[in-house]
């Protein structure tokens, strides 16, 4: 069975970022430590360096403000649709 780290970009338009990977200590922390990581090259190249050459194991959900109701539902939906 599978697990996702989620990170969530509160207040942008951005993304929510999502990692699925084995549900396991030992995956959790090697998980862990490579996100933080890639995070921190985030932060020096920009995310779409890293968009670029994402794993396998990573998924992202646009933010669609247009329309505030409309936007929320649809990426509630995507996102319980990853997360099953």
């Amino acid at each position: 069975m599978d697990m996702s780290l989620i990170w969530e970009t509160l207040d942008s338009e951005e993304a929510t970022y999502l990692w699925h990977i084995d549900k396991t200590k030992d995956a959790l922390r090697a998980a862990i430590n490579e996100i933080e990581i890639q995070l921190n090259k985030m932060k020096i190249n920009g995310r779409q360096s890293y968009l670029k050459n994402a794993p396998d194991y990573f998924s992202r959900i646009i933010h669609d403000y247009f329309d505030i109701k409309k936007g929320f539902i649809e990426w509630k939906d995507t996102l319980e649709e990853r997360l099953i």
